[in-house]
């Protein structure tokens, strides 16, 4: 389903930030292969995973969903959730993932 945004056609209308903060993860090249096997999963629309700071934060379209399913796909690491909200597509795409902070 598609939404009409200020942008034109929008897979969209409203998409969930939720952050973790990871423990285990083991180095560089171990946080991207799990943001790797995050961003396979379907309802996952963006993630990253930053080493230093030892936090995932992912764009979602289905949080019931989408959460079991990262959980699950980064185990061993040990993930909490810290941070959750909802935002429009259309204001995501104005002010860009790494700039969006999390409702």
């Amino acid at each position: 389903m598609t939404h009409k945004g200020r942008y034109g056609t929008e897979p969209f209308e409203k998409v969930t930030i939720e952050e973790f903060s990871l423990n285990g993860l083991e180095s560089a090249s171990h946080a991207a292969f799990l943001q790797y096997k995050v961003l396979l999963i379907p309802e996952v629309v963006r993630a990253n995973i930053s080493f230093p700071q030892k936090k995932l934060k992912v764009i979602v379209s289905d949080p019931s969903v989408a959460t079991k399913k990262i959980l699950a796909e980064i185990k061993p690491v040990r993930a909490t959730l810290t941070e959750k909200g909802s935002i429009d597509y259309d204001t995501l795409v104005a002010q860009g993932f790494h700039d969006v902070k999390s409702c």
